[in-house]
């Protein structure tokens, strides 16, 4: 049910003990976001912010901290979420931040129609999204929280429904996908700071 076969996440958690982030630690990392929505819809709210939680540590040895990010930027379209989590990956890279896992809480569409984007379906509902996706083994696991709208169009959340782990929502590919071109991107600098070679 994940992107990488069994042998292969095991080969990755070998060589990057410290790295390595379990299926349960990222089911854990889910349930406390779970939490922070539940908590936060205990007051009006006629939208939710999205949050974005990235599991981070500086060395492989030390322990894992969490880095916190509330999305107030445009976060509707692909491309705007896209252009966020990128800048945030690149943004750990420069701070030399390991990222293990991540998880995001975001407004969403849900539809049962396929071929065609659920926000443009006629059988859209409105759901909170949580999902999570470790970087090294690409484990990925989510979970939807149901809303529906009083008459002053505030939220009025219902239960969240089982996570579900293997795939789902491809956002957080973006995040990583940040991190790694800021990788990249520093050792082309770093080439091309070298003086050239001379047999």
């Amino acid at each position: 049910m994940n992107r990488r076969s069994e042998e292969e996440i095991a080969e990755a958690e070998r060589l990057c003990p410290g790295i390595a982030v379990s299926a349960d630690q990222l089911r854990e990392w889910i349930q406390e976001q779970q939490q922070f929505v539940r908590h936060a819809l205990q007051t009006p709210h006629d939208t939710f912010t999205p949050h974005l939680v990235v599991m981070t540590k500086h060395d492989p040895s030390e322990p894992w901290g969490a880095s916190v990010y509330a999305l107030a930027v445009p976060f509707n379209e692909d491309h705007e979420k896209r252009v966020a989590l990128e800048r945030i990956g690149r943004d750990l890279y420069e701070h030399e931040l390991i990222p293990g896992a991540a998880t995001l809480s975001a407004e969403a569409w849900r539809s049962r129609t396929r071929g065609i984007e659920p926000r443009h379906a006629s059988d859209r509902s409105e759901v909170i999204i949580v999902c999570g996706r470790t970087f090294l083994s690409q484990r990925t696991a989510w979970t939807v929280l149901p809303i529906a709208r009083d008459t002053a169009g505030q939220i009025i959340a219902a239960d969240f429904e089982p996570i579900i782990e293997g795939p789902g929502t491809p956002i957080l590919d973006h995040l990583y996908s940040g991190f790694a071109s800021a990788g990249l991107a520093a050792m082309q600098r770093k080439r091309a700071r070298r003086p050239p070679q001379t047999n």
